[in-house]
């Protein structure tokens, strides 16, 4: 799946090219979706689209026709089947995904990967020209020994007890079977890092959000980020054009664990692992936490995926740096400044090591 090249083509598999298209998407009230729907109700190049969701959509359009489908209905196929008949998309965007872990796992498998596995069914019987899928960098996990820069042929290394993750991995193996049995559907697979920016709500902004933040003792790992604005470019240009094959969409840069707490004011509260894991469970239980325990290991190691084939590949490169996407977060929410803090230069590899591995116990 890690394959990826750019291929034209239009109608069910048909070879061509198309002025007009019609797209399905799922998710439509989630982050990505509703921000897509933004975006296609002003473009011509798309003379209708297709809403499917369990939530109605926070806006309307003409152009736009809303599907009230739960994925995670035993009968969703079946469902899809129908939409797809009676719709005929060229275009399924699959982005009916969480962006952060929720408390019932059983209901996210359900959604996440059962869910795909109903809208890939469907796009089996009808079939369509296209299906672009949200995935995330986390897949590749955070491991002592990662690569500094990880490119979409590294083999994806999940915590085996952490569901999100797993859940992530399955997805983008159900595709990969897929692809193998509709060759004349093009896949393409988009691997972002954390959204960081405004409006949207995931690990990083709820730990950020937090009035102490607790650290690992002893690990400082390099973070990447991508905006908002810059994943909803990636998102729409696999839409507009035809790439097939996993792609990495990262921010410019990374930073230092220790940088984002400092820029966002808040207080450190390094911890040694048990006592962290001990906590981070407490808070999950709770109902309080930014993540569960098992997602303590970003906290620790470094996990940076390398963004170059979606540069050579689609011509996706980022606007905006780590840094910009974060500074959009704190300005918004009010928490600390970046623009007053210069840069530093793109560490070397040796840095990368260290911070990787050293805490910064200022």
């Amino acid at each position: 799946m890690a394959r990826a090249h750019k291929k034209e083509t239009s109608g069910n598999g048909v070879e061509g090219s198309t002025s007009s298209q019609r797209v399905l998407l799922t998710g439509a009230s989630g982050f990505v979706g509703n921000c897509l729907l933004k975006r296609l109700k002003s473009d011509d190049r798309y003379e209708h689209v297709v809403a499917v969701d369990i939530h109605k959509p926070s806006f309307k359009f003409p152009k736009m026709k809303f599907y009230k489908v739960d994925l995670t209905n035993p009968r969703a196929d079946e469902m899809l089947i129908e939409v797809l008949n009676e719709e005929k998309p060229d275009i399924v965007v699959n982005a009916g995904f969480f962006q952060r872990p929720i408390e019932d796992t059983t209901y996210a498998h359900e959604l996440n990967s059962i869910g795909t596995m109903h809208l890939l069914s469907a796009c089996s019987e009808v079939p369509v020209r296209k299906i672009v899928s949200a995935s995330r960098t986390l897949v590749y996990g955070a491991h002592f020994d990662n690569p500094h820069y990880m490119t979409e042929d590294y083999r994806p290394r999940p915590r085996m007890d952490y569901e999100f993750q797993l859940d992530k991995v399955e997805v983008e193996q159900q595709l990969l079977r897929f692809w193998n049995n509709n060759p004349n559907t093009l896949v393409a697979v988009l691997r972002h890092c954390s959204i960081m920016g405004p409006t949207v709500e995931n690990c990083w902004t709820h730990y950020l959000s937090m009035p102490v933040c607790p650290t690992v003792l002893g690990y400082n790992p390099l973070v990447q980020f991508v905006s908002e604005e810059d994943v909803l470019d990636a998102f729409k240009l696999a839409m507009d054009e035809d790439f097939h094959g996993v792609f990495n969409i990262v921010g410019k840069r990374a930073i230092p664990l220790s940088m984002i707490l400092k820029l966002a004011n808040k207080p450190r509260l390094p911890l040694l692992y048990p006592a962290a894991e001990a906590l981070f469970t407490a808070l999950w239980i709770a109902k309080v936490g930014p993540f569960p325990a098992e997602h303590l290991d970003f906290l620790r190691y470094h996990c940076l995926a390398d963004g170059s084939r979606a540069k050579e590949v689609m011509g996706f490169e980022a606007k905006k740096t780590a840094w910009d996407a974060l500074e959009d977060f704190l300005e918004a929410k009010r928490l600390g400044r970046v623009r007053h803090v210069r840069e530093p230069e793109e560490p070397s590899e040796e840095e990368v090591a260290a911070l990787a591995g050293v805490a910064d116990e200022e």
